[in-house]
């Protein structure tokens, strides 16, 4: 992928820095090759959402059939707000207090 550095200038000025900019294209096309690699048709991945939180990166990942693995009830309460059905989130959190 050549990446278009006045783009990502232009971005920059626009909405100044630091900036984060992805490629929702990519990110479809990784996903699609992971899954590739499994030979079970019934095979999910789990997306750890500690790595980046970003509405719109989970809503690609949601459209692609990706899973959420979550280990905060906020991001249980986001993947639920963004259209993850409970069964796509795996809770996986620790030292959790009876209130959580």
């Amino acid at each position: 992928m050549k990446i278009n550095s006045s783009l990502l200038i232009s971005l920059a000025r626009q909405f100044g820095t630091p900036l984060y900019v992805y490629d929702a294209e990519l990110i479809r096309k990784k996903y699609a090759e992971l899954l590739s690699c499994f030979l079970y048709q019934k095979t999910k991945l789990f997306y750890a959402m500690k790595a980046n939180y970003n509405p719109e990166v989970l809503k690609i990942l949601l459209q692609e059939g990706a899973s959420i693995d979550a280990v905060s009830p906020a991001e249980v309460l986001l993947a639920l707000k963004l259209g993850f059905k409970p069964g796509q989130i795996l809770f996986t959190a620790n030292m959790m207090t009876d209130a959580e």
